[in-house]
C-alpha cells in the first residue's frame, strides 16, 4: 500500500491509504500517514479529521484534544472540531 505514495502524495491516495489503515485496524500507520497529510496540506478538513480520530484510535486523548482546541481558535465555525472535542471531552469524564 506504502507503494501509492510513490505515485504522488495528493490528497485523494492519502484518503485511500488511511482509510485501508484503519479497516485493517493498523491504526499507528494511520496516524502516522494522517500527520504527513496535515502538514502537506495544513487547511484539509479531511486530513485533521482523520489525524483526530487517528489520536483518538492510537489512545492519544490529551493530543487529539490539543490539537481540536489549536484548530477551534482558528476555524471556530467548523462543526467537526467541536463534535470531536465534545466527544473527547465526554470520554475523558468516563474515566
Amino acid at each position: 500500500m506504502e507503494k501509492a505514495l510513490s505515485i504522488g502524495k495528493t490528497p485523494e491516495i492519502y484518503r485511500k491509504l488511511i482509510a485501508s489503515y484503519r479497516k485493517l485496524h493498523i491504526y499507528g500507520n494511520a496516524l502516522k500517514h494522517s500527520k504527513e497529510m496535515l502538514e502537506l496540506y495544513p487547511d484539509n478538513f479531511e486530513a485533521l479529521n482523520g489525524l483526530i480520530d487517528a489520536l483518538l484510535n492510537t489512545g492519544n486523548v490529551s493530543e487529539a484534544k490539543e490539537l481540536c482546541n489549536k484548530y477551534i481558535k482558528k476555524y471556530p465555525k467548523i462543526p467537526f472540531l467541536w463534535i470531536n472535542l465534545g466527544f473527547i471531552e465526554e470520554l475523558s469524564n468516563s474515566d
